[in-house]
């Protein structure tokens, strides 16, 4: 009889520390208001910064040629943009005698260019290539291919003015 009467009496105890720990660790309304409203700052501090790298602009300008006779044939202007996942090149291009302009827009990631060339006549001719970056002079050096041609561009990199 003993022990039946001191199983119930802990019993008892055990249930109303329970009950007790849990009228004192109520959740705090307020408390919890204050951490949605600190982590929603922060995550608009995260996208403020995100939004601010994506922002990077930079602008190319150079001279292209063809491979074979190793001198100038045109001007290249334009912007490289960052994009989400890679830069994106976006520019104009003509010949030293101005008989063609055109646009050129693409992809670079890696080393890679992946792109179009945007004649006057809305005619679209692929262009890929293979970049290499000189930080030290700001540069890009860069080996093409079209369908039908191949040659060499060199542009200049100079950050737009901000303000």
């Amino acid at each position: 009889m003993k022990k039946i009467l001191s199983i119930i009496l802990i019993a008892g105890l055990l249930i109303s520390s329970i009950s007790i720990s849990a009228l004192a660790f109520q959740p705090n309304e307020h408390k919890n208001k204050k951490i949605v409203e600190h982590k929603n700052l922060l995550l608009h501090r995260e996208r403020a910064r995100l939004k601010k790298q994506m922002d990077f602009k930079l602008k190319a300008t150079g001279i292209w040629g063809y491979r074979e006779s190793n001198v100038t044939s045109g001007y290249v202007n334009g912007e490289i943009t960052k994009g989400r996942y890679a830069r994106i090149f976006k520019g104009i291009w003509k010949t030293i005698d101005n008989s063609s302009v055109g646009k050129v827009v693409g992809i670079m990631k890696r080393g890679y260019f992946n792109g179009h060339i945007i004649k006057k006549n809305e005619s679209k001719i692929p262009i890929t290539g293979i970049y290499r970056i000189n930080r030290e002079n700001r540069t890009i050096t860069m080996t093409w291919l079209t369908p039908t041609n191949i040659g060499w561009i060199v542009v200049r990199l100079e950050r737009e003015n901000r303000s």
